[in-house]
């Protein structure tokens, strides 16, 4: 008999000794990240990645434990930008922006829906039937999620950052024109993201001055007009742009304006992905690797 309760004894403290340890075990497997990337988020900063996604576009910001994406590359980038977002930790994309409906903008975006928790998708109101758009239209529906159409003026913010719609047109004849532009304030700083718009929407108003620019349209010299760029005077040009692509992008027009503006260009075909942080003070910007 007291072999017997010696013996129950001891099956039980083997079984709470194996529920220990495999409790243990999922807390390390929940806290490992992929080595394959530098684990870079610091909620305390503003950081923003500008993903080298060829000749297409994508930028992930995030500030306070909340993140926005704008745009999710070609059909090709999703996978890589799931791996990458997965591998800072992230499991919920607060705000998506869909700039524009063309397909090196957009291609992307059902892998992200697909595999993260959404809050807010914004895009414009616009029409466009290729097979990515409606791949991006499909996976809304599979997570129920509708999208919502801003205003010029209206404001969201991310963590810390305020955000403002600057220019959206749901009539334009040109897909690229009807792109949702949007300014973000960081204490001292201002960051404008120009998804492809060109000089038509540079002409509509007035701008003001940034620190950083996400270029217009790849660098092409449908953007970044001489009264434009003499408005917004950046310190920082980031220009999305694919490996020797067919459409000459960046235009040395182009880059020449920045120049002459004493303007730091970084170009995602010569650096790579690109990791900008700030205090609100300043921005340091720096490659990272975002793929395997």
């Amino acid at each position: 008999m007291e072999r017997d309760k010696r013996n129950q004894i001891s099956k039980k403290i083997a079984s709470i000794s194996i529920l220990i340890l495999l409790i243990v075990l999922l807390a390390l497997i929940s806290n490992i990240t992929d080595k394959n990337f530098e684990y870079i988020v610091d909620e305390s900063k503003l950081q923003i990645i500008y993903f080298d996604v060829g000749q297409a576009d994508s930028t992930l910001i995030m500030n306070n434990g909340k993140t926005t994406l704008i745009d999710g590359g070609d059909d090709s980038d999703g996978d890589d930008l799931v791996k990458y977002i997965k591998s800072q930790k992230i499991s919920k994309i607060d705000t998506v922006i869909a700039t524009h409906l063309h397909a090196d903008h957009i291609g992307g975006l059902d892998d992200i829906i697909d595999n993260f928790d959404i809050g807010t998708v914004y895009m414009p109101d616009t029409i466009n039937t290729d097979k990515q758009v409606e791949e991006f239209l499909d996976a809304m529906e599979r997570k129920n999620l509708n999208y919502g159409v801003p205003e010029v003026g209206e404001k969201f913010k991310n963590g810390l950052a305020d955000c403002e719609v600057m220019a959206i047109d749901n009539k334009a004849k040109d897909l690229n024109n009807s792109s949702i532009v949007i300014q973000m304030n960081y204490l001292e700083q201002r960051y404008l993201f120009m998804g492809d718009s060109e000089k038509e929407v540079e002409n509509s108003r007035d701008w003001n001055k940034v620190n950083v620019l996400k270029v217009g349209h790849h660098g092409s010299n449908t953007s970044s007009t001489e009264r434009f760029l003499n408005q917004i005077r950046p310190e920082f040009a980031i220009i999305s742009v694919g490996l020797n692509n067919k459409y000459h992008h960046p235009s040395t027009e182009i880059l020449n304006r920045f120049k002459s503006l004493n303007t730091s260009i970084y170009r995602t075909d010569e650096d790579g992905s690109l990791l900008l942080e700030s205090d609100g003070k300043e921005n340091i910007i720096r490659k990272i690797k975002t793929k395997y």
